[in-house]
């Protein structure tokens, strides 16, 4: 994945935060 991230980034990790609770989180950063 690129090293910018988009601004919807922000929303979409929220979002895959609240969406995947149960699962270990999206982070793009290491």
């Amino acid at each position: 994945m690129a090293s910018e991230t988009p601004a919807w980034s922000d929303d979409l990790e929220d979002w895959m935060l609240r969406m995947t609770d149960k699962y270990p989180p999206f982070s793009g950063k290491p």
